[in-house]
């Protein structure tokens, strides 16, 4: 009886076994290079300031900046993860983007799991807890709450809340004491879609019964012309 040239059982499992260590490694290395191109693209924007004027726009669905504001930072990684960042305080000579008194932070990400429900909680006055925005990765340190509202418009609505406290940037080297307003776009879709909107208390002195937020990025008329330029869900 003649034996059987062919390859043995363990070689094939072996050779399966390789060529999935191979597809592993070719993915990883794509995604190296991908990763180094991206890196080398945020690089280029953030020195210049109409690559992250376009890249805001794009982030916030917008045609054009609210009014006074400046791209501080823009970035995307397509279908997963959107930033923002917006300033009063216009880029320096060359081209460096800086913190003014007036900030916007916007970020859009798949909903994963389960925080809708604190989320909502949150925003519609049923909880004090911010556990549910530090898990969305929000440096907040939030004191008393000032006002909420809802913002109802054409293409969402938006879930509005006004403290004071601080906001904190990793992105840049930047933290604000005052107002905050923060927003939760309300869109029919899996993805959420969170602002934060800061600026100056006029009064620190005051008590939140006292405080007139009219002006500030407390007042529903302000907040709602700021962000009358934004469609995030399209």
């Amino acid at each position: 009886m003649s034996q059987d040239k062919g390859f043995p059982p363990w070689a094939w499992v072996g050779c399966g076994c390789v060529g999935a260590i191979v597809a592993l490694v070719a993915i990883a290395v794509g995604l190296g290079f991908w990763g180094v191109n991206k890196a080398r693209e945020f690089g280029e924007s953030m020195k210049d300031p109409e690559q992250r004027t376009e890249r805001a726009l794009s982030a916030l669905g917008a045609s054009e900046l609210p009014d006074g504001y400046h791209a501080v930072v823009a970035f995307s990684v397509p279908f997963v993860f959107d930033f923002a960042m917006l300033s009063d305080e216009p880029p320096k000579e060359d081209g460096e983007p800086s913190m003014g008194e007036h900030g916007f932070i916007f970020v859009s990400y798949p909903a994963v799991g389960e925080g809708d429900e604190q989320l909502y909680d949150f925003f519609e006055g049923r909880s004090e807890d911010i556990h549910s925005l530090r898990r969305e990765n929000m440096d907040l340190d939030l004191d008393e709450r000032l006002d909420r509202g809802l913002l109802e418009r054409d293409t969402d609505d938006i879930l509005w809340v006004t403290h004071r406290g601080r906001v904190s940037t990793d992105q840049v080297d930047h933290s604000h004491d005052g107002l905050v307003t923060l927003t939760l776009f309300k869109c029919d879709d899996d993805r959420r879609r969170l602002g934060v909107w800061f600026g100056p208390d006029p009064s620190p002195e005051s008590s939140a019964e006292d405080l007139d937020l009219r002006g500030t990025v407390g007042d529903p008329a302000e907040i709602r012309a700021f962000m009358a330029a934004m469609e995030p869900c399209f």
